[in-house]
């Protein structure tokens, strides 16, 4: 098709459309029923963030997220995961339909601790070029300025910094978002487990998850 057929044809007349019996009889109306409400589309932020934060289990999260329906009616996800078995790494979930992507960052805690190590800043001041250090200092003021927007949306803790469960669900009428967060509560670690160090986390499971970065 040729692009001037579909652009800047000017054969839109908002006068006309505004005559036509649906425009009418939309606007006639006393309450707009919005597309949410028309096609059945709900969502919900499944989070443990701040006080009430704590890891997923790898191994009960994975079997749950790709056991056949336990996500029905599930047309897109997407969030952020904390596992136990990798607590400075940011899981990054993302599903649409039957199309699941996992990409791994870090969380701004675990990066600024990084930074700052003593050795590593030590190493660059000495033997590392200005353009290095620029980057360092860039990337030092770019996490700061994170870790004070995220504290100021109470996304922070004082032992675990940002490292949270948030977990966006977009469904139609057969998403069940109680069955759902249910099931995501007992996929985290239990008291028992949480109460143990960082360090005895990571033998706690094996961790499933691929990263698609």
């Amino acid at each position: 098709i040729d692009i001037k057929q579909i652009i800047n044809t000017n054969l839109f007349d908002f006068k006309k459309v505004a005559t036509t019996s649906a425009w009418i009889e939309e606007l006639s109306k006393q309450e707009h029923i919005s597309e949410i409400e028309q096609y059945g589309i709900k969502s919900f932020v499944y989070r443990r963030i701040g006080s009430n934060t704590r890891p997923f289990h790898p191994q009960k999260l994975y079997n749950f997220l790709f056991t056949p329906n336990s996500l029905n009616g599930v047309i897109r996800s997407k969030g952020y995961m904390w596992l136990c078995t990798h607590p400075n790494l940011r899981y990054e979930w993302s599903s649409t339909d039957d199309l699941v992507n996992v990409k791994v960052n870090l969380w701004v805690d675990y990066t600024l601790l990084s930074l700052r190590d003593p050795i590593q800043v030590q190493k660059l001041f000495e033997n590392g070029t200005k353009q290095a250090q620029e980057r360092w200092n860039n990337m030092i003021t770019t996490n700061e300025q994170e870790k004070e927007r995220l504290i100021s949306k109470h996304l922070w803790h004082n032992s675990f910094g940002d490292r949270r469960q948030e977990l966006v669900f977009i469904g139609d009428h057969k998403m069940d978002q109680q069955k759902i967060e249910n099931a995501l509560e007992s996929c985290l670690l239990t008291d028992q487990e949480f109460a143990l160090d960082f360090s005895n986390w990571l033998s706690i499971s094996t961790n499933p998850f691929k990263s698609n970065n």
